[in-house]
């Protein structure tokens, strides 16, 4: 259960934020968007952020709740699953409430907004080196970080781009043409410098041919 402090600052978060039950929600990382409305509707009602009731749940009604957020957390973490299974409770939003207070920090989010919670670079670059040393499943690594499964690769090309989508090479890592690239450092500039003429030789190219069309332009009679 939410302190009197923590629910004055939600609703503080939420007027601040224009009443945007996500923003806030993004931003503080509690409670459920239910429940900030339900605050809020309190709070305009009374005139002050009243404490929350006290009362002392039955000791099954406890352990219902439990049972429900253990087996949760057990099968996946998925909230529809755990309803069709424990046959309660009767929405989503009761149910994200028990883990958020029953087990701080395990609820499964989906993928972040960039426009509401942005992902800091520095735990994108971690799910991305886990990715390319193969260090586990993607699922297991999004896992790990709190993603969905897609996240860590959906970061790996916007931060390294692609490997082109090819049949012979779908699923290698992003980096493997730059791991194929020899050691000696002759060889290497050797390749730098026949990578250069070819880059003037198609700059050329195109030179001309810029050329090219303008006479055409000025004079349609001439021959290209």
């Amino acid at each position: 259960m939410y302190s009197t402090e923590q629910r004055k600052l939600a609703i503080e978060t939420y007027i601040k934020f224009d009443l945007s039950a996500a923003d806030t929600v993004a931003e503080l990382g509690y409670p459920t968007r239910h429940s900030l409305r339900a605050w809020y509707k309190d709070y305009l009602e009374h005139g002050e952020v009243r404490p929350p009731k006290r009362q002392r749940e039955p000791e099954s009604a406890l352990e219902m709740r439990q049972a429900a957020v253990d087996y949760c957390l057990a099968h996946g973490k998925g909230l529809a699953r755990t309803m069709r299974k424990m046959g309660y409770p009767a929405s989503r939003e009761y149910l994200c409430d028990w883990i958020d207070e029953l087990a701080p920090g395990q609820r499964k989010h989906r993928d972040p907004n960039p426009k509401r919670d942005p992902v800091p670079i520095e735990k994108k670059a971690q799910a991305i080196a886990e990715l390319e040393a193969r260090t586990g499943p993607a699922a297991q690594i999004a896992e790990k970080h709190g993603v969905s499964r897609t996240a860590p690769c959906a970061w790996r090309r916007e931060m390294m781009g692609d490997n082109g989508g090819e049949p012979e090479t779908r699923g290698e890592p992003v980096s493997k043409e730059l791991d194929d690239l020899p050691n000696d450092v002759e060889v290497l500039r050797d390749m730098l410098r026949e990578a250069k003429t070819r880059l003037r030789r198609v700059q050329l190219e195109l030179d001309v041919r810029q050329a090219t069309l303008e006479i055409a332009e000025k004079d349609p009679a001439a021959d290209p």
